[in-house]
């Protein structure tokens, strides 16, 4: 269910990475840990203001140009990377890209995006759980113009979150274990409780009741996360 859930950290990244792609950043570092919603946060800004997203990383130059050529200039060309930068340094607008999986790709790409950043049509968004250590180095470091940094969610926020994405009302005990299981980790708790709903509609069915505790209980079974 891929549904945006604007708790408070999200809400804070959302806002401090629009200022910084209005002010024409050169390069943007989203950082957080696995399971913070890096991606929905992403999905959701690419789609609301035109941004281009990629979502898998790229492994090759000719990959990362070709890419970026047709997402940008709406053309189906393979160019080099030369070619690329010069066909870039004519355009008027300003684009915006997003690559997720950052801390994927291989310094000899990183080299080449950070080489992009110097175009005034482009700002660059990174985003990665683990700060790459070729951006500590000062050549990569002096084209960083904002870091944010998207917090774990607190556990008074899981309540909002359930209700807001699955319409589910869970009691204190349902709400402590599933921050328990899941430790927070969003990723985790759509696991969880994407099979609880699939769980629930299956005794529905078959007209059984199972308490919320209990199908909880199952789902984290199900994932390997408690033992029975």
């Amino acid at each position: 269910m891929s549904v945006f859930v604007d708790l408070k950290s999200q809400n804070l990244a959302l806002t401090s990475l629009k200022d910084a792609v209005t002010n024409k950043a050169k390069i943007i570092l989203l950082l957080g840990k696995s399971g913070t919603g890096k991606s929905f946060l992403l999905d959701t800004i690419s789609k609301k203001y035109d941004f281009i997203l990629f979502k898998k990383p790229f492994f090759n130059e000719e990959e990362l140009s070709s890419n970026i050529a047709n997402a940008v200039l709406k053309q189906d060309i393979k160019p080099s990377f030369d070619e690329l930068y010069k066909l870039l340094s004519k355009e008027k607008g300003h684009f915006v890209l997003i690559f997720d999986e950052f801390g994927m790709y291989e310094d000899v790409l990183l080299e080449r995006l950070r080489i992009l950043s110097e175009l005034n049509c482009l700002s660059l968004v990174f985003s990665t759980h683990k700060k790459h250590k070729l951006l500590e180095k000062e050549h990569f470091a002096s084209r960083i113009s904002k870091e944010i940094i998207l917090e774990q969610a607190k556990k008074e926020e899981l309540k909002y979150y359930l209700k807001e994405k699955y319409n589910a009302v869970f009691n204190t005990s349902c709400l402590s274990f599933l921050a328990k299981k899941s430790l927070l980790n969003l990723r985790t708790v759509d696991k969880l409780l994407n099979t609880f709903k699939e769980l629930e509609l299956h005794y529905e069915k078959a007209r059984k009741t199972k308490d919320n505790k209990s199908l909880l209980e199952l789902s984290a079974l199900h994932h390997g996360i408690i033992k029975a």
